[in-house]
């Protein structure tokens, strides 16, 4: 049973002054620098998990990929096959810089089968507790940083109406502060809650950040095919050309190669980060950017969209003060990350609640991390 916010920060306080955190990251620490360390993963986490332990003077030999050779380019290191692995640091610690849960599981038998012993195979929950910032989002906060967003965290909390989503505004606190593993949603897709949402043959779908097309595939299917229009936005023409091959079996899916955002532009980005290209005034690339309500400005209201999802690495907020008219005249869905930005827990929906009072309200999270929050707005 929950109790009121100031009962269950309180705890959370008190965990902090004990110290206890810092003691056991010092003994992690401690065991990971006991032998050589080699990362086995050259994904999407690979570097960024290399750059947080060097921050925290940890540093990595090499990397392991079963796929990648040669030299990472960011980082210098070399990339070790699996059988380099076992003939050249038969000694070593492993480190697995893979974040998704089953290929955790698929590393950790490989590596065993190399012959390493288990107590030389660390999982990512090792890679996560030193991880300040991943790709694109903040991952751990400092006490006094996370004072800033007390209020905000403290109106959350109050705000949401299920133990579900209390639950995980506590868990995030106590993720960036002391770097715990959130539960999450295992078996259940992200964006397309049943409990929350019902669909009918009319949907027209927004897929703010399109990536490959395998949300919008999954929504397809999920509506067996019957819905009246997709349109997917995505400023990286990498993910946009695969999308179009992805999705080129469906009928009206309509890819634009533009950001979201609140009103038309051109805007600075990083690209080519996967599924991490976000809009950045550090990045190198111009790109056009549009809000949601100048393009579908000639449409009948009847086509409006009826269910707009948004995973834009941080612009969500933007792209949500651009969707002003849509949301207000025929009240979509929304699925909308809220994980970027430590704030995004209580200024997203707050930003919903200006345009309209009228949604109920939900959290739910797909991953032991701090990534893959959802607000629902129903």
């Amino acid at each position: 049973m929950l109790g009121s916010f100031e009962e269950e920060y309180a705890k959370i306080e008190g965990r902090y002054r004990s110290g206890r955190d810092s003691i056991r990251l010092s003994k992690l620490k401690r065991r990971l620098l006991s032998r050589p360390i080699v990362l086995f993963g050259l994904g999407f986490y690979g570097v960024p998990a290399y750059r947080n332990f060097v921050s925290h003077g940890i540093i990595p030999k090499c990397f392991c990929d079963s796929k990648k050779s040669g030299c990472e380019k960011e980082t210098g290191l070399p990339i070790v096959s699996p059988t380099q692995l076992q003939q050249e640091y038969p000694h070593a610690n492993i480190v697995i810089s893979v974040a998704n849960p089953d290929n955790q599981k698929s590393i950790f038998r490989q590596v065993r089968g190399l012959g390493f012993d288990e107590q030389q195979i660390f999982t990512f929950d090792s890679v996560f507790q030193f991880l300040d910032k991943s790709v694109v989002e903040v991952t751990s906060l400092t006490f006094d940083e996370f004072q800033k967003h007390l209020a905000g965290y403290r109106w959350s909390y109050n705000f949401f109406s299920d133990d579900g989503s209390k639950r995980i505004v506590l868990e995030r606190i106590n993720s960036y502060l002391f770097k715990d593993i959130l539960h999450y949603k295992e078996k259940e897709p992200a964006y397309f809650p049943r409990d929350l949402f019902s669909f009918s043959e009319k949907e027209v779908f927004v897929d703010g950040g399109l990536y490959t097309g395998d949300t919008s595939e999954a929504f397809i299917k999920l509506v067996n095919g019957k819905y009246r229009a997709v349109f997917g936005f995505d400023i990286d023409e990498a993910n946009a050309s695969r999308a179009r091959q992805n999705l080129s079996q469906y009928e009206n899916v309509h890819i634009i190669t533009k950001g979201l955002w609140s009103k038309t532009d051109v805007l600075h980005a990083k690209l080519k980060q996967l599924a991490g290209s976000q809009i950045n005034q550090a990045g190198t690339v111009s790109i056009p950017v549009i809000s949601l309500d100048e393009y579908f400005s000639n449409t009948n209201v009847e086509n409006f969209p009826t269910f707009i999802k948004m995973d834009i690495e941080g612009s969500e907020k933007h792209a949500l003060l651009g969707s002003k008219n849509i949301i207000s005249t025929v009240r979509p869905k929304l699925a909308v990350c809220a994980y970027h930005k430590p704030e995004d827990i209580y200024d997203l929906p707050q930003t919903i609640l200006k345009i309209r009072r009228d949604y109920k309200f939900a959290l739910r999270h797909y991953s032991p991390y701090t990534w893959e929050t959802v607000l629902y707005a129903y």
